[in-house]
């Protein structure tokens, strides 16, 4: 959440807001919680869109602005292909996912060959949230255990049993930690307690320490492949495969959260996980499945899928898999193939990582430039050498009245965070570093 009360964040605009767009925040505000919060609401410059296309996003003067945050919108806004895919079959089918549908199969089909051999069996959800708790009932039914191992700063979705392992959202009151949930420190080899070549490994030790301590008691391990929430945080390598070790060694199931870092955006892979060379029991899909259609998705192996049964029910989900969203997924997978932009997202991700470098050696405040393809992350600190939340804001709001929409994240609120659609150019991203050059130039 941003912070409310800051004088960098605040900004002297409240003069550009426009009447229809006040009027537009008063109307949610008398009508929906103010736990709704807005990207920029804080800041008293919210930005209303009213259309979108590709990698931009317009508001209601039809000013164009370059979204680099919208990673739902995967293969850009209102993508024509998936839009005529979506229109095609709402005009056959759209009901209970309980009938037989060929589109369904066919979308299972071609989603699971982008998977290793061992991850066969899909089960669909609306949301990544429904993913992150249906994995984690797979888990309980396979193995009969209860407790879960999670990583400080991660988020997995706001039903209730993602909220337990979802630290990032422990704020005290109604959410905090659960006693069935053991949270270890993120793997951060930036900032964190273990550096240099070894850090995977030690920090893979706190998880070996929890199984050992809850002997017999350990259902799963999950965690982001990428950290988002917690920092754009990248695992050290061989992380994964030392705490996968130690999971298979004791039961444990391990399940690879792929809600915002799948479909390719890291580039050189499909899947996040695969950067890390290790192939999970369970992974969870959502947000760029189906470019913004309600869609989330399970893969794991057809064992421990199977193991539904042991609940003495059966797995069904009314909109979970109906024929409209897997029209949807099919269109998607086939833009990034076709369209070749597991590829783009490389080139792309490479010009702002050269970029973020370059203004690194001229500002002091950013600490860190970080990511894979077009998943990446600026940390900044200040002259004290404390998280630089305030400066951070600032300049999210500086690039929003240069009309470039960035994100701010992080448990310090110090991370500017991008993933933004994967059509973006080269051309825009050199748009984008020049813009930011000119920002931190105020900073100075």
């Amino acid at each position: 959440m941003p912070p409310q009360n800051t004088s960098l964040a605040e900004g002297a605009v409240d003069d550009d807001v426009s009447s229809h767009k006040l009027s537009l925040l008063k109307r949610r505000r008398d009508v929906m919680t103010s736990a709704n919060i807005l990207f920029y609401e804080s800041s008293k410059q919210e930005l209303l869109v009213e259309r979108a296309e590709g990698q931009w996003m317009f508001d209601e003067e039809g000013n164009r602005y370059l979204d680099l945050i919208n990673n739902v919108a995967h293969v850009g806004h209102c993508n024509p292909k998936v839009t005529a895919a979506v229109t095609a079959q709402m005009q056959k089918q759209y009901t209970n996912s309980r009938y037989l549908n060929s589109a369904v199969i066919e979308y299972s089909e071609h989603l699971l060959k982008h998977f290793p051999q061992e991850l066969n069996t899909v089960l669909f959800c609306n949301s990544g949230s429904e993913a992150t708790d249906l994995a984690l009932r797979l888990s309980s039914y396979y193995n009969g255990k209860s407790e879960y191992i999670c990583l400080k700063g991660g988020y997995h979705g706001h039903v209730q049993s993602a909220l337990d392992v979802s630290p990032y959202k422990w704020k005290g009151g109604a959410v905090k930690q659960p006693e069935h949930v053991h949270a270890v420190d993120a793997p951060d080899a930036f900032r964190g307690k273990h550096k240099g070549n070894y850090a995977g490994e030690e920090y893979a030790k706190d998880v070996a320490e929890v199984i050992s301590r809850r002997e017999g008691k350990i259902s799963a391990y999950i965690a982001e492949s990428i950290l988002s929430c917690a920092g754009q945080i990248l695992l050290p390598p061989g992380y994964l495969k030392a705490v996968y070790k130690y999971c298979r060694e004791n039961g444990v199931l391990t399940i690879a959260d792929e809600v915002q870092v799948g479909f390719g955006r890291v580039g050189s892979k499909m899947w996040a996980f695969e950067l890390q060379d290790v192939v999970p029991d369970i992974v969870t899909l959502g947000k760029p499945i189906a470019n913004g259609f309600p869609m989330a998705a399970v893969v794991t192996r057809r064992e421990i899928a199977e193991a539904y049964w042991k609940s003495g029910s059966q797995y069904f989900n009314t909109f979970g898999g109906n024929a409209v969203a897997a029209a949807a997924g099919l269109a998607v997978l086939k833009e990034i193939e076709e369209s070749n932009l597991r590829q783009n997202a490389l080139e792309v991700g490479e010009v702002f990582l050269r970029g973020f470098e370059d203004l690194k050696q001229k500002n002091d405040i950013i600490a860190d430039v970080r990511g894979f393809g077009l998943f990446l992350g600026i940390e900044l600190i200040n002259s004290e050498g404390l998280p630089a939340m305030e400066e951070a804001y600032f300049v999210r709001n500086r690039l929003l009245e240069d009309r470039v929409i960035i994100s701010v994240d992080g448990p310090d609120e110090n991370i500017l965070k991008l993933k933004p659609p994967m059509c973006i150019t080269k051309e825009n991203a050199e748009m984008v570093l020049e813009k930011m050059n000119a920002v931190f130039n105020k900073l100075k």
